[in-house]
């Protein structure tokens, strides 16, 4: 049953992570095509100034090459979309020529209203694994217990005596057999290795589901731990990331209309283009990112911390 409900919950956590990585991906197709568009916009005033007499021919190859090397980057997206699709309607147990997959967009998914800096241990408990560890330690202490209990052999006396002889009183005579008295007792003496060997396994056993039951708890906190700190620094990673797009797009923008005045090179336009490219995609890797590690937190947790205080 145990095993179940962790194979429930880790396939609905695929689930969730696949579709974040497709709204990731989705993001990441828009943000190329927007520089695939700036590209276009490049080249179209280049090949204006070149007109106007103010550019050069070289300035609009540039420009086109710049364009031409941008718009190879998006098969490679539309690939790891197809991909990541086939995924996830496999995850929903359907073939990929029959899933019409959901449109999944990064800028409409939310994060919970508050996300906890610390958890308490027994949220971390109600994992699936966590349980059946538990649980299987407690089967392996209860055989050791059993496989004690067969070591002392449960026989009637009386009536081995009475069967072995017509009265209590024969049991004096020489012709009474002695082994006769001890009749009952032969199989456990007789086995008595066996069952010792069989306490001995037990208590193996029993060591090795409480080890299991140790380091499945271990491994339990450390991953809600990790996930935790990875959340704090997700947040200050994206907070960092917008500031820069910020930066950049000013930069981007000036370097511009120094280009249309003729006080810089298309060089100049094309390299501020790069690093304004770069904070967008990595501002979208931020975004993914904090809200993977949101989902995967659910997970760790066995259905998340709602109703637990923050502070």
């Amino acid at each position: 049953m145990r095993r179940t409900e962790a194979a429930h919950l880790s396939i609905a956590g695929q689930v969730v992570i696949q579709a974040i990585t497709i709204a990731a991906i989705n993001a990441r197709i828009a943000t190329a095509q927007a520089l695939i568009r700036d590209d276009q916009r490049n080249v179209d005033l280049t090949d204006r100034r070149r007109r106007g007499g103010e550019g050069t021919l070289v300035q609009v190859l540039t420009a086109q090459s710049q364009l031409a090397t941008d718009r190879t980057e998006l098969p490679r997206l539309y690939q790891q979309l197809s991909e990541a699709t086939h995924l996830l309607a496999t995850l929903v147990g359907e073939t990929p020529d029959a899933f019409a997959a959901p449109t999944f967009d990064l800028a409409k998914l939310t994060l919970p209203a508050s996300i906890p800096v610390s958890l308490p241990s027994e949220l971390v408990h109600r994992r699936p694994d966590i349980l059946q560890a538990e649980a299987d330690l407690h089967a392996a202490t209860a055989a050791v217990g059993i496989a004690t209990a067969r070591l002392y052999p449960d026989i009637t006396l009386g009536a081995t005596i009475l069967q072995g002889a017509p009265s209590p009183l024969d049991v004096v005579k020489s012709q009474f057999r002695g082994y006769d008295i001890f009749a009952g007792l032969t199989a456990p003496i007789f086995h008595g290795g066996t069952l010792k060997a069989d306490r001995a396994a037990a208590v193996q056993d029993a060591r090795a589901a409480d080890a299991t039951y140790q380091d499945t708890v271990l491994k339990a906190f450390q991953q809600v731990a990790d996930l935790l700190t990875a959340l704090r620094h997700d947040q200050e990673t994206l907070d960092s990331e917008r500031q820069t797009i910020d930066v950049a797009g000013r930069a981007l923008a000036l370097s511009r209309r120094s280009f249309q005045v003729g006080n810089s090179g298309v060089i100049d336009v094309l390299d501020a283009q790069r690093v304004y490219q770069r904070a967008l995609s990595s501002e979208v890797d931020a975004h993914a990112r904090q809200y993977l590690d949101s989902a995967r937190l659910f997970v760790a947790t066995a259905g998340g911390w709602r109703g637990v205080p923050t502070d």
